[in-house]
């Protein structure tokens, strides 16, 4: 679901749809006890799900031609044993094991939130052979877009949280950081792994700014 620029109000309405129905308090308890970043989590529950709204979920919390599994979207063939230990609706353990899932990432990647939300959606093995070809490491991602895509809908989400649900999500400058780990990359090496970071960046320092919606 991913387009750029994503609209802001959309992400919004996602965010006003889960803070009615109790979604967004579950998720952020989750970042939370996994120690991920609350605007993140809810970024890629707005990505896969538009944070449970229906559609695109199915009536039985199902998508992804049947594969994604509740507000999360947890991929059975990826995830069998917890799909089959956990119903689609448990949205408590959806958003624990999807926070669990991108916790993994930031550890497998030394807490590179860009390499983690592309292993969220394609697999570190993906990632890491994007990486070693060169290649960004959103490369085999749907859309080849979906970190960029989730790190600019944390930045909305950052802001309309307004630090109520994490302290750090009002002083994090997505952007800023972005685009200094983007620079530093091209600097180092101009990969279009460090060309993407500075689009990530760049992105959401324009939407920041009010530039862009």
């Amino acid at each position: 679901m991913g387009q750029h620029p994503y609209p802001a109000a959309r992400v919004r309405q996602h965010l006003g749809h889960a803070r009615a129905t109790g979604l967004e308090a579950v998720i952020v308890r989750a970042a939370n006890r996994r120690g991920v970043r609350p605007d993140v989590l809810l970024a890629i529950a707005s990505r896969e799900s538009w944070m449970g709204q229906m559609p695109p979920l199915r009536s039985d919390w199902t998508g992804d031609g049947g594969h994604g599994r509740g507000v999360m979207q947890i991929d059975d063939r990826a995830h069998p044993a917890f799909v089959r230990a956990h119903r689609n609706d448990d949205h408590a353990a959806n958003a624990d094991y999807g926070a669990q899932v991108l916790a993994q990432g930031l550890r497998q990647f030394g807490g590179d939130y860009f390499a983690a939300l592309a292993a969220y959606n394609s697999g570190a093995g993906n990632v890491r052979r994007a990486l070693a070809a060169g290649r960004s490491a959103e490369h085999y991602t749907a859309g080849g877009d979906y970190a960029t895509d989730v790190l600019a809908r944390a930045r909305v989400i950052a802001a309309a949280l307004g630090g109520v649900a994490s302290s750090a999500s009002s002083s994090f400058d997505w952007g800023a950081v972005a685009a200094v780990g983007g620079a530093a990359s091209l600097l180092l090496s101009p990969t279009p792994l460090g060309v993407a970071l500075m689009g990530a960046g760049l992105l959401a320092k324009a939407q920041q700014e009010g530039r862009i919606a």
